[in-house]
């Protein structure tokens, strides 16, 4: 009676293992590549759905000029009592609120906050290019009260960002491919 060896032999596992090698040394590039994509995709999501949330609260609520529902960008968003910032980046966070016009252009104890959202992962930007540029205001119509464009960027450059651009009829759309760069630049490396 003959033993059959079950297994496999030095060679076999020696072809095997070269043959891994050199799937991960082509996939590993790729793979980065396909996670900062993907990164920004989330995010640039992430920022549309807040946007289209302010928007429908405004026209839900038949917001006013004098008390809006507003999306700004904040350093502490997730805060019991979260303020907005005056500067262009949003990378720390953004808050969705209904302003109530006690206090113009910031969160007081008396507005309803919305949404509040995290800081951006991956050290990823988010500016807003135009003024003003740390709120977006939604009213009743559903319109904003200004056009707006938002630069979302890696460490990559500005050739791999996304702008967020709201409309002067509140249409909301993301550009993959940036066709201002000159909007983005901020976001080079």
């Amino acid at each position: 009676m003959m033993i059959k060896n079950i297994g496999f032999t030095l060679i076999e596992l020696i072809v095997t293992l070269a043959v891994a090698a050199i799937l991960i040394t082509v996939a590993g590039p790729n793979f980065l590549t396909f996670i900062q994509n993907n990164r920004l995709t989330t995010q640039a999501n992430d920022m549309v759905g807040s946007l289209q949330l302010a928007r429908s609260e405004a026209v839900k609520r038949n917001a006013s000029t004098t008390a809006p529902v507003r999306i700004c960008g904040s350093n502490n968003p997730t805060a019991a009592l979260p303020s907005c910032h005056t500067g262009t980046s949003w990378k720390s966070g953004w808050v969705v609120f209904l302003d109530n016009g006690t206090t113009a252009n910031d969160v007081d104890s008396n507005d309803t906050i919305l949404q509040q959202h995290e800081g951006l992962s991956g050290g990823n930007t988010l500016n807003r290019s135009s003024s003003p540029p740390n709120l977006i205001s939604f009213i009743g119509t559903g319109f904003p009260l200004s056009t707006v464009t938002l630069a979302l960027c890696d460490n990559r450059n500005e050739s791999w960002g996304k702008e967020i651009i709201i409309s002067t009829t509140g249409h909301i759309s993301t550009i993959s491919a940036p066709k201002d760069l000159a909007a983005i630049a901020a976001c080079s490396p």
